[in-house]
């Protein structure tokens, strides 16, 4: 083999394997900034679902609020009522809608039994007949919105 054939054969080894670092280089850094493009993505979406949360459980305090007067003998009118568990209802439809669906799935059975409390009376206070569906809602809500790595 001629010396230049040997120093050609060299030359076409290093760019082979120069190529090749730079190749694998960019894939990882690639697979690391898609990482953190889908971290960053999560964190916003985990945020807008805590918010929307957040809102609805501000909501339904209004409705328990409400129910707790008509518990406590004072009579309401059913425009107040309604109002207060119309923006319930409107809060529930964004948690189905940017909540994992176990979540909506707990919000709606925590709202019917708002929608009792408030409309029907049950026999037992309010709180301890909230207590039940409240537990269920964050029991299932928590791990959605703990911190993961």
């Amino acid at each position: 083999m001629s010396p230049e054939a040997g120093s050609a054969l060299i030359a076409l080894a290093g760019a082979i394997i120069g190529s090749t670092v730079v190749l694998v280089g960019q894939r990882q850094a690639a697979s690391q900034e898609a990482r953190r493009l889908a971290h960053q993505t999560r964190g916003r979406v985990n945020a807008l679902a805590v918010a929307v949360v957040r809102d609805f459980l501000a909501c339904a305090k209004v409705v328990e609020r409400l129910a707790e007067r008509r518990e406590a003998g004072e009579i309401l009118s059913g425009d107040v009522i309604r109002t207060a568990t119309d923006a319930m209802w409107l809060k529930l439809q964004e948690v189905e809608v940017f909540c994992p669906k176990q979540i909506g799935v707990s919000a709606r059975e925590f709202v019917d039994a708002h929608q009792f409390a408030v409309w029907d009376q049950p026999h037992v206070p309010v709180d301890t007949f909230l207590a039940g569906p409240r537990k269920t809602l964050f029991s299932v809500a928590r791990p959605f919105f703990q911190e993961s790595d």
